[in-house]
């Protein structure tokens, strides 16, 4: 504490030379640092520049082996070698060099290295073969080898023998086929593009050199100098920066050719790959010095500059926390403290008028038709508007300091207060309604919603709920709901009393009037029986009478059974569901089929007239309106619930028509489903068909 005192007991003009080195030692770092990352860089992109030329060499004498050892396999799938057969795998061989001339020393020998065919006239004795390096790696190695450095039998040339076993079906070697490989033609093939200052060496497993880039004739079959032995030999990539056979200090990188045991040694001279990073060197100490003397230069000046106008806002701040509102700062002195100067100005402008927009908001918030309330974030009231005192009968001073849980009245459950604590904790909003109780026991019904302010960093300070009294509506909505059940209630003993009266009717029409006819027709009948062969007019007057009677007696007959068929309660609902469509099928020329897998006798006898109705104001709707040619009706009683489903492939309904006051016929069997305790759905596509699906409860299972 000590030296933060004496720091600020010193001038303005001392603290900004003090700044001005504070500043200047982490440049002089930043630079240094800077200095020691560019030397990295470089030497990581000579290291990446040599290592490519090495990778590219190495992937270009790879791709050389891979397509011989391509060749080689294609060869040694031939029947005629793989029977090790002397006449066919000469005419391979022909034709193989016909293709590739460089096969012109390509032998293929048997496993004691007899010759079975060459494309030399004269090829190499077998007991000359048979001690070689190269035929017992080729016999004992991989299915493809590269073999090391050494002098042709025939050329005397620098050769790397390439060897492939021949397998027979069983995977026996019985076989390999040789080619020895002219390391000055691969030389001239792999490194006659190298870059000029450039060193590329490649070493076999013995360590001698297979190709050079500089005078290769001298240095192709030699030992490799004994300078880096171990980096000959290991695998994986290494780095050296040594001096040449020339003399000429160069950035060497080893890497491995797969596959064959070579190596690849590329060195570039060290001046050539290090000179741009020593210029970049040169001119980063060169920059950094300047700009280490210029900021000295302006650290001084803007010391001197900022003294005065930072002493006249300090002035101007101390009398505005005196008290002096009217106040404001001279703008002056640096562009900085200018603005400074400015916003200070503005801060105070911005004050004044946040100060005259918070009394807006006070008056406006006090003023509210809704309840306001302000919590911290334990729940505790520390706001309530006078909205809130004269809806719950508390008054601000009683409510402060108070929880919200004053008001509850015990018919909301425990778990939705859990749930809306958890979404406004968790930052969240909640909505909802209370059953709350005011002071005096009154109870009502608010509208609330319910959400976090936070601070400018994002953290939850305080809790707003604004609710509404939506008392009045409560009550609106519970009248309209308890006149709407009481609509529904007579429309079912509206129903009832006409499926009653419908009963009573049909059985009146079908007993009595029915009876009545019949008995009209036997009298007819006898009166027929008396007349004589010469009343013929008479005659045919009653036996008129007579069809007219029978006609009566079907046509109340079928009117009884439109009113309600006898059949269902005699027999069941789905015995009367099959007369309603056979009598469909006769009136309307509409194909219609009943499929069940129950007789639904578990439905009470107002559930049974409910799906019968259903389906008698189905069939007649769409045989006035649908323009169907089949209609399929389908029962089916599982896990206690009946499901009816009358499909049709007519032109279907249109949505707005579903719905519509005018569809007096679907409210009927809406009404009649929900009476029935059931669910009535039904879908339409226009063009494709309607389907209706009912589903009711069943008292027991279907029998």
């Amino acid at each position: 504490m000590a030296k933060f005192s004496l720091l600020r007991r010193l001038s303005i003009r001392a603290q900004m030379l003090l700044l001005m080195l504070a500043v200047a030692l982490p440049a002089a770092a930043g630079i240094s640092w800077f200095i020691l990352a560019e030397s990295r860089d470089a030497t990581d992109a000579a290291y990446l520049r040599v290592k490519d030329l090495a990778d590219d060499t190495a992937s270009h004498i790879d791709l050389i082996l891979s397509d011989y050892d391509v060749l080689f396999s294609h060869l040694a799938t031939r029947a005629g070698i793989k029977a090790l057969d002397s006449k066919q795998c000469a005419l391979i061989l022909s034709e193989y060099l016909h293709l590739h001339p460089e096969f012109n020393t390509l032998t293929v020998r048997d496993t004691r290295a007899n010759p079975v065919c060459s494309s030399r006239r004269n090829p190499l004795p077998a007991e000359d073969a048979r001690d070689s390096n190269w035929f017992r790696r080729g016999m004992e190695g991989g299915e493809f080898t590269v073999g090391e450095a050494e002098l042709g039998y025939f050329t005397q040339r620098w050769v790397s023998v390439l060897t492939r076993r021949i397998l027979d079906d069983s995977g026996k070697a019985i076989g390999v086929m040789s080619l020895p490989l002219d390391l000055l033609k691969l030389n001239r093939r792999v490194l006659a593009t190298s870059s000029s200052g450039a060193v590329v060496t490649v070493i076999d497993r013995s360590g001698n050199i297979l190709l050079r880039s500089i005078e290769p004739e001298k240095w192709i079959g030699r030992h490799a100098p004994a300078a880096n032995t171990a980096a000959y030999r290991e695998q994986g990539t290494s780095y050296a920066l040594r001096p040449g056979v020339d003399g000429i200090s160069r950035l060497y990188a080893y890497v491995s050719v797969p596959s064959t045991g070579w190596r690849v040694v590329t060195g570039l001279p060290e001046d050539e790959v290090f000179a741009t990073h020593r210029r970049r060197l040169m001119r980063s100490i060169a920059l950094g010095l300047g700009a280490m003397i210029l900021w000295s230069w302006l650290a001084f000046r803007i010391s001197a500059a900022i003294v005065k106008p930072i002493s006249d806002l300090a002035g101007v701040a101390a009398r505005v926390a005196a008290g002096d509102t009217a106040a404001r700062a001279s703008v002056g002195g640096p562009k900085e403290i200018g603005e400074v100067a400015e916003e200070f100005n503005r801060m105070l402008e911005a004050r004044a008028l946040a100060n005259a927009s918070l009394r807006r908001l006070s008056e406006a918030v006090e003023q509210s038709p809704v309840s306001i309330v302000i919590t911290d974030t334990a729940g505790n009231i520390e706001y309530v508007n006078p909205k809130f005192t004269r809806v719950t009968g508390y008054g601000a001073a009683e409510a402060l300091g108070q929880n919200p849980r004053i008001l509850k009245s015990g018919e909301l459950a425990e778990d939705a207060y859990r749930e809306l604590w958890q979404t406004i904790t968790a930052g969240g909003e909640w909505s909802g309604e209370f059953h709350n109780k005011k002071k005096n026991g009154e109870l009502f019904w608010e509208h609330a919603r319910i959400l976090p302010i936070r601070d400018a960093a994002g953290t939850v300070l305080h809790f707003l709920a604004v609710k509404e009294d939506i008392t009045e509506r409560k009550r609106a909505e519970d009248a309209a709901r308890e006149a709407h059940e009481q609509l529904r209630q007579l429309t079912i003993r509206l129903n009832n009393v006409h499926e009653a009266e419908s009963s009573l009717l049909s059985r009146e029409l079908h007993d009595e009037f029915g009876q009545m006819l019949t008995s009209l027709k036997m009298d007819l009948g006898w009166l027929a029986s008396q007349l004589g062969e010469n009343n013929h007019d008479l005659k045919e007057k009653v036996a008129a009478s007579i069809a007219l009677v029978e006609s009566s007696v079907h046509s109340v007959r079928s009117i009884a059974a439109r009113l309600r068929p006898r059949i269902l309660d005699d027999l069941g609902l789905l015995p009367a569901i099959e007369w309603l469509v056979q009598d469909f099928r006769e009136r309307s020329g509409i194909d219609a089929e009943v499929v069940s897998n129950t007789r639904a006798r578990a439905l009470t006898p107002e559930q049974a007239t409910a799906v019968f109705r259903i389906v008698q104001e189905s069939l007649s709707n769409i045989a006035r309106h649908a323009g169907a040619k089949t209609v399929d009706i389908s029962l089916d009683a599982e896990e206690g619930w009946l499901t009816l489903e009358i499909r049709d492939d007519g032109k279907g309904v249109r949505e707005d028509a579903m719905t519509s006051y005018e569809s007096i016929g679907l409210l009927g069997m809406r009404e009649r489903a929900l009476a029935a305790a059931g669910e009535l759905k039904l879908e339409s596509v226009l063009g494709k068909g309607t389907v209706v699906t009912l589903r009711l409860p069943m008292e027991g299972e279907a029998a």
